[in-house]
């Protein structure tokens, strides 16, 4: 998909990227279920940056999705989808 795109359209996304705030302090404050999901080969966000930013989440879950990289849940979406219905699964259930 990323090959159809504009190079310009690419660079800008990559400067914007970079030159955004941290917002890693913000992750401390999450109060509510999260999942974080990272492909294994996930060249724009790899595995252990995001499990450095779920380390910030309290009591985040943390999956890595085999053979795939940054769009894992078109990648992979059989373990994709697994893994999150393994995560909604395990949620309190709700009145």
């Amino acid at each position: 998909m990323i090959s159809t795109n504009e190079v310009s359209g690419i660079a800008g996304d990559l400067i914007a990227m970079e030159e955004r705030p941290d917002s890693t302090p913000l992750l401390k404050d999450f109060d509510f279920p999260t999942l974080v999901v990272v492909g294994d080969h996930d060249l724009a966000t790899p595995p252990d940056e995001v499990k450095s930013m779920a380390g910030h989440i309290p009591g985040s879950r943390f999956e890595v999705i085999p053979q795939a990289g940054h769009m894992s849940n078109m990648e992979n979406p059989k373990v994709f989808n697994a893994k999150l219905l393994e995560f909604l699964n395990e949620l309190p259930k709700r009145d």
